[in-house]
């Protein structure tokens, strides 16, 4: 086993996965002095290390405890199970079993150990299992995301978070934040298999539902955020994600909430706000749920997105303002231009409206009231309401002077 308790500390020591040479000389000289015991049968521990098998701790005058025996077995699996993480991996989970440690001296209602030592049956073991009264909740660390486009461990991932869901566990994953992959132009973010399945629903998500629901009443609230979204039918369900990094020595959370849109590869949904950064130690929380962050925190984010909204809102109604007058203003100077120049035809791209080719045709034809109306209930109908340049040009390519003449060129044009 890769554990023993230390005999005056009483603290739990592990060796490290890929110890130097002076290492292992030092920890063999420990054992020899009596400082590592059996953390099951309290017997005196040894440090082995050979070509066969990798350094461990073993008892000293006999063999192992049934009890050391299940926990080595249970390592040996769970070794297996995290083979292909990084070495980033070991670096975060013992930060994080660290600071719940932490905690658990100062509440004695917390429990917290590595996922194999706490229950050695189990078929997939958490990193680190946490009690808090009657909640457990299963802590795992996730590093390398990308080989996760391959099915066969999407579904390892999938079958772990259901696993411990049956165990009556509450899974909280942490990804490591280079997986991160943001659209900050559409305000969106894209989502591995993996992120998409075990993404977190949390109490304070909950309460993103309800704030959103307020507001969110049909696709145009998107508009401002420039975000396309995907669903016809709107479902407010806030989610969470918490990628994990070190920095200066600490560990960092980017908790990232977003409202899921997209539910076919490649999984995209809308973000809220721009994430926020936690320092790990002063915002972990392990209570009857688990939480990275304080109620009065997202409130403020709360306040701070439907602020940002209100201001992109009026930006994007004062763009579409814009738009919409230099729009007339081009529809303006066209039909300037076209009363000027009465055999002047549109451009492909050019629209042309009704109300506009009324004009025209005035200038043109001295078009009238009855035939106006002829025009468009016999006529427009078949060519389009939409298709005014068509009638235009028509009117132009066959050099029409009067109603007489644009009526006969409609009937072969439509026959």
């Amino acid at each position: 086993m890769r554990e023993a308790l230390h005999s005056i500390d009483n603290t739990l020591e592990r060796i490290p996965y890929t110890p130097t040479s002076s290492e292992i000389s030092n920890l063999k000289n420990l054992a020899k002095k009596g400082i590592y015991i059996c953390p099951y049968c309290n017997a005196d521990l040894i440090v082995k290390s050979g070509e066969e098998r990798e350094i461990h701790f073993a008892h000293k005058h006999s063999e192992s405890c049934e009890e050391a025996k299940n926990v080595g077995r249970a390592e040996t699996r769970y070794s297996k199970q995290v083979k292909r993480e990084t070495q980033q991996h070991k670096v975060l989970t013992d930060i994080i079993y660290d600071e719940l440690s932490t905690q658990s001296k100062i509440d004695e209602r917390y429990e917290v150990d590595y996922g194999y030592r706490v229950n050695t049956g189990l078929k997939h073991y958490p990193d680190i299992i946490a009690k808090i009264d009657n909640n457990i909740f299963a802590i795992s660390v996730v590093t390398n995301v990308i080989p996760l486009r391959d099915s066969g461990l999407v579904k390892e991932i999938a079958e772990r978070h259901h696993y411990y869901i049956e165990q009556e566990m509450k899974p909280i994953w942490f990804v490591e934040v280079k997986e991160l992959a943001i659209e900050p132009e559409k305000n969106a973010i894209v989502l591995w298999d993996a992120e998409n399945i075990i993404a977190a629903k949390t109490e304070e998500d909950r309460k993103w539902d309800n704030f959103l629901s307020n507001h969110i009443t049909d696709k145009s609230f998107f508009l401002p955020f420039n975000y396309p979204l995907n669903m016809n039918n709107i479902v407010i369900d806030v989610k969470s994600m918490y990628y994990i990094y070190t920095k200066d020595s600490k560990i960092k959370v980017k908790l990232q909430r977003f409202l899921t849109d997209r539910t076919s590869k490649p999984y995209r949904a809308f973000l809220l706000n721009n994430g926020v950064e936690l320092e790990f130690s002063k915002t972990l929380q392990l209570q009857r749920s688990f939480t990275v962050n304080n109620s009065d925190t997202e409130e403020n984010k709360r306040q701070e997105f439907l602020t940002n909204y209100e201001n992109l809102k009026q930006d994007h109604e004062e763009k579409q303002r814009k738009e919409q007058e230099e729009a007339e203003e081009r529809k303006r100077l066209q039909v300037e231009r076209l009363i000027k120049n009465k055999t002047a035809t549109l451009e492909p791209e050019e629209e042309l409206s009704y109300q506009q080719l009324q004009k025209l045709l005035k200038e043109k034809i001295n078009l009238t009231q009855k035939e106006q109306n002829e025009l468009w209930n016999r006529y427009m109908p078949r060519i389009g309401y939409k298709n005014s340049a068509v009638v235009w040009k028509l009117t132009v390519d066959n050099r029409c002077v009067s109603f007489d003449d644009l009526r006969r060129v409609l009937k072969e044009f439509i026959n």
